[in-house]
């Protein structure tokens, strides 16, 4: 039967991570359970929804091998509170788990038998590749805010999920790992070069909550990962973690290539801050409830004037300096959340714009966000009004 001995420093980790995965409205009490395993690396963690698992290996003293199901919150919460920092963990006849430490402090909670709890599958193989967990990271946080958050219909263009796949570095010696997320009206896109790596033959569609899943994971344990992927499922590897999670099988990807601009030259440069905060201002007097916050832009010689669509309840115009790099003075109309969105993740302190016409989307990039583009469709505007 499980027992050991460990320190809540090193336990309260691997179970912070597993609250992420473990389903807590399920219908199915298994999994709401965190698997626990005692063998001769240590003590070993598990937790899924079957969308996502996760396990985790703790290095710690073991004296008898075992395994057992407890509530993952409830342990999580016993854990993080526990008075001291050496925790011992030992399981009983009747299936109860002791948590017991140094200062007389006494927990007990009613296991499960572990026979039908999902089983761990282990990394297949093939084509593989190692990321530093940044990278990972990085391809979430600035694409994921372009996808759809809900799922309508059959979503069969896969708005909810994030593309993402490996391409030759045409300028230099490794690949290019890029993401992609798109809802059909806007649409966000990374380029990360990885020098001297060789790239997978093969692209993947993440869901977007198990992407997210994924940056979370990235951010907190340090290093590199092991990154792979079959026909169903997504790997990322450490040496004490692996994080598993389900891929989108029934949809097609936009044509996305079909919009990226041959080359970038911008129309105008805006100073990214003055921008964001103008747009949030202007935005206020838009009626409640509207999904599509319009904006109507002006770009003129020195200034970009700022006003919304909707006037029903107020108006508002702001002005701001920008560089127009076109003769001509420019005026579109765009969703003030999408464009807010796209400038949030930029760390450039100029933004560049262009809008190629009427019928294209426009797009923005930086000199310090290498390898980004977002796209936004412009809002018909008549008579001033959408």
């Amino acid at each position: 039967m499980l027992r050991c001995f460990t320190s809540k420093k090193e336990l309260v980790s691997p179970l912070t991570l597993i609250q992420g995965v473990v389903d807590k409205k399920t219908v199915m009490s298994l999994l709401k359970n965190v698997y626990l395993r005692t063998d001769a690396t240590g003590l070993v963690l598990e937790g899924t929804d079957l969308e996502r698992s996760i396990r985790c290996t703790l290095p710690c003293e073991v004296k008898e091998e075992g395994d057992l199901l407890v509530d993952a919150k409830q342990l999580y919460e016993i854990v993080k509170e526990f008075p001291s920092d050496e925790i011992q963990l030992w399981e009983d006849e009747k299936k109860w788990l002791h948590i017991e430490g140094a200062e007389r402090a006494r927990y007990e909670l009613g296991g499960v038998d572990a026979t039908d709890f999902p089983r761990f599958m282990e990394l297949p193989g093939g084509d593989e590749v190692e990321l530093e967990g940044e990278v990972i990271a990085r391809m979430v946080e600035k694409t994921i805010y372009a996808s759809a958050s809900t799922i309508s219909g059959e979503d069969r263009y896969g708005f909810s999920s994030m593309l993402v796949e490996f391409l030759e570095d045409m300028e230099g010696d490794g690949t290019v790992i890029r993401s992609v997320c798109t809802n059909g009206h806007r649409l966000a896109l990374l380029d990360q070069r990885l020098e001297g790596k060789e790239p997978l033959p093969y692209s993947v569609l993440i869901p977007r909550k198990n992407a997210l899943e994924m940056r979370r994971i990235a951010e907190a344990v340090d290093g590199e990962f092991i990154f792979k992927a079959d026909d169903k499922f997504c790997y990322m590897a450490s040496h004490q973690l692996t994080l598993i999670v389900r891929l989108t099988t029934k949809a097609d990807f936009p044509q996305y290539k079909l919009i990226l601009p041959q080359e970038k030259a911008p129309h105008a440069v805006i100073p990214k801050e003055e921008f964001y905060n103008a747009l949030k201002r202007v935005t206020i007097v838009t009626a409640d409830g509207l999904d599509t916050r319009g904006v109507i832009a002006t770009f003129s010689a020195d200034s970009l004037a700022l006003e919304p669509i909707q006037k029903e309840r107020g108006n508002a115009r702001e002005v701001i300096p920008v560089e127009l790099r076109v003769d001509e003075e420019m005026r579109l109309a765009f969703n003030a959340r999408y464009m807010m969105e796209a400038l949030a993740v930029m760390e450039s302190g100029d933004v560049m714009f262009s809008y190629p016409n009427v019928n294209a989307p426009c797009f923005l990039w930086g000199e310090e966000d290498p390898g980004y583009l977002a796209f936004i469709m412009p809002l018909k505007i008549e008579n001033g009004e959408e």
